[in-house]
């Protein structure tokens, strides 16, 4: 499996002032949900993209704001917080 670096550079100033993309936010959601011996829990990584989705079509999850989750190791507080509170508005994600 390949990785690829992130370059700055190669992103239009357009995203970089807008919202979070869909490929943020599925990176994230992997990223950073619970995970058991190693292994990803993907309920918990389908309400956190959900989630981020939503904030982003709300204008309220930046380009920005998810390019500084990437160096967390789990998700803040804040966040896990919102992802609960979309949780209970939303029983059927």
């Amino acid at each position: 499996m390949a990785t690829t670096t992130y370059d700055k550079s190669k992103v239009s100033p357009k995203t970089l002032k807008g919202m979070a993309t869909f490929k943020q936010c599925n990176a994230l959601s992997i990223r950073l949900c619970k995970k058991a011996k190693g292994k990803p829990d993907w309920v918990d990584r389908s309400r956190i993209r959900a989630h981020f989705l939503k904030a982003a079509a709300d204008q309220t999850f930046t380009y920005k704001q998810a390019s500084a989750l990437f160096t967390k190791k789990t998700l803040p507080k804040v966040y896990r917080d919102a992802v609960n509170s979309y949780i209970k508005e939303n029983p059927e994600s």
